[in-house]
């Protein structure tokens, strides 16, 4: 035996994997012969002439199929559950045990691995019309006197195998003119579509483990019960683990790796999805009311999916009816529905979420990290609506225009004397997206000084100054509030901060309502304290805080900041085009 064979061997018994069943996986003669690094595509099939044909080069299959989905195929028995039809069309590479169904299937490559697969049907294999075979030609070299007969010769390609545990894929090079690794056929198959260019991969009839001996196979193979042990006890098992660590080597390299047996398989090592949707056929949900009562956003996103699932529902969408209406959702837009740990828990398959709007309060997106969930957002895209609101909430409230109107509704002539910008001190207390728009509005309309506090962006040209938060409330005649929902903004605005305020000032919420403490904020203006606010968020949306709406010196709206015609189509769009990028589709 040579020294690069007993180090081969050597290190298929290495780690957990040192069982008995390792050495008897494959005969002697087997692993030397495959692991002695052969010349690659150099042998010739018993021609007189030396010149004559040989078989097929792996180089030519290089990048062969850019950019195109590659649909990988086992043998676990839920295979028969699945419309293998709607993968006629695409990239499909199938295990050795497919190898007389190809044609049935429609299978473009049928990948070996070992002997004992391929002695029973090497002399029927020139009967089938479509696939192209891998071979490894080590396997190859033991047929003896056997050669592929002409009509196969040209859809065969040998290739260099080196068998390497499951747990080694930190190894693999997906260089198949070099050296193709493998610890199960499925191994093969997975480089075999990364060589090919493709992306996504897709796989097909894996489950994690055999339960049925007397049917552990799509095809009618049966299995002894010495057999099944050595499989659970090496190939399966192990090769969860080798999937988990080629998805994360893939996700390097910007391939997604998907189990698209959805709920039919039992391996959950790999994030599920449907076939349907493997195929370009996802249902879409859409849980936003405002999206969905808008005709033009709709018939936008008809244009790019066919299935979609609207909220037409007249409650809010949360927990058990939020999972029941996305239950056969692929990818879904959503609004300000809690999308919670316990919600994407019960939904296995949804693997995209595009949301609409720019409040990400509503998301948890450590779980979603978790699930392997995609989520899509885009900030800014309501800017100029919600800093509108802002400034007509500040003009209202420094010309008291409100108290006005409600005196004349009352047959009341009250001239109320107000405040102008000009003499007036902004305090914007969050200077991102929405921040620096508002800012820039009032700059414009010429405000008397403008102020801003921000944990991380800092203005860097007049007239904004950048000020620590106890100045600006001290200074401030209109404070407004643009900072998102995080934790540490929780309740924000409470008691000690009101207190800081000017008993002449006025609060302005256009953010999130869990950033101010409604009953801090009732107490201030009931006691004067504060000479009023304007909200237009709320803690419980949409339910009425009476305590809130017994403030006759308060503004309220029912969140509307970000719904104007312009603010909702971009809103849409954004949520369209974050969906269309996480399913890998061009916008037309």
């Amino acid at each position: 035996m040579t020294r690069l064979s007993e180090i081969a061997i050597r290190r298929l018994a290495i780690g957990n994997r040192q069982s008995a069943d390792y050495s008897n996986l494959y005969s002697s003669r087997f692993k030397r012969q495959h692991c002695r690094g052969n010349s690659p595509n150099l042998i010739k099939q018993g021609r007189s002439n030396p010149g004559e044909t040989t078989l097929k080069d792996l180089r030519e299959l290089k990048n062969k199929h850019h950019g195109q989905p590659a649909f990988c195929l086992g043998t676990a028995p839920h295979l028969n559950q699945l419309d293998l039809a709607l993968i006629r069309d695409r990239v499909s590479i199938g295990c050795n045990q497919l190898a007389l169904r190809a044609d049935e299937l429609r299978l473009d490559y049928v990948c070996f691995q070992r002997q004992e697969r391929f002695l029973p049907v090497r002399e029927q294999l020139a009967d089938a019309d479509h696939p192209r075979f891998l071979i490894p030609q080590g396997l190859l070299q033991e047929q003896g006197d056997w050669s592929p007969p002409s009509e196969l010769e040209e859809r065969v390609y040998p290739f260099n195998l080196r068998f390497a545990t499951p747990g080694h894929a930190e190894t693999f090079s997906f260089d198949l003119a070099n050296c193709i690794y493998a610890g199960d056929s499925l191994a093969i198959q997975i480089q075999l579509a990364v060589w090919m260019g493709c992306r996504p991969i897709y796989i097909l009839g894996v489950d994690a483990a055999i339960a049925d001996a007397e049917h552990p196979f799509f095809d009618t193979t049966t299995m002894d019960e010495q057999t099944r042990r050595r499989v659970n006890c090496y190939s399966f098992p192990e090769l969860a683990q080798w999937l988990e660590n080629t998805r994360h080597l893939l996700w390097a390299r910007g391939i997604r790796l998907f189990n698209a047996a959805a709920s039919a398989s039992s391996l959950e090592t790999l994030p599920k999805c449907r076939l349907q949707a493997a195929v370009g056929r996802p249902r879409i949900a859409v849980t936003s009311k405002t999206f969905c009562q808008d005709e033009y956003l709709v018939h936008e996103l008809k244009r790019y999916f066919s299935e979609i699932d609207l909220n037409q529902s007249s409650e809010k969408l949360a927990g058990a009816k939020l999972v029941e209406f996305l239950a056969e959702a692929d990818g879904m837009i959503l609004g300000t529905e809690p999308f919670s740990a316990e919600v994407m828990a019960e939904l296995p398959c949804l693997r995209y979420v595009s949301k609409y709007g720019v409040g990400l309060n509503n998301v948890d997106f450590d779980a979603a990290k978790r699930q392997q969930i995609e989520v899509s957002y885009k900030k800014g895209v309501n800017s100029d609506s919600v800093a509108e609101l802002t400034l007509a909430f500040a003009l209202m409230l420094l010309r008291r225009i409100d108290p006005s109107i409600q005196g004349y509704r009352q047959a009341k002539w009250r001239k109320l004397p107000g405040r102008e910008l000009a003499e007036s001190t902004l305090g914007i207390v969050g200077y991102g997206h929405v921040g620096k728009v508002v800012a820039a509005k009032f700059a414009a309309l010429g405000v008397g000084r403008l102020l801003v506090n921000d944990l991380l962006d800092f203005p860097r040209l007049p007239p904004c100054e950048f000020a620590p938060l106890d100045y600006l409330l001290e200074q401030s005649d209109i404070v407004t509030i643009h900072v998102d929902a995080e934790k540490r903004n929780r309740r924000l605005v409470g008691r000690e901060f009101l207190g800081r305020m000017r008993p002449a000032a006025v609060l302005i919420n256009t953010s999130r309502g869990t950033v101010v403490d409604e009953a801090a904020l009732a107490r201030a203006l009931q006691n004067n304290t504060l000479a009023g606010a304007a909200l237009d968020v709320y803690e419980d949306e949409p339910e009425i805080n009476p305590e809130l709406a017994a403030c006759a010196n308060l503004l309220t709206t029912c969140h509307i900041a970000g719904s104007s015609n312009r603010a909702i189509k971009n809103m849409g769009w954004a949520a369209i085009e974050g969906l269309l990028n996480l399913f890998g589709i061009s916008p037309l």
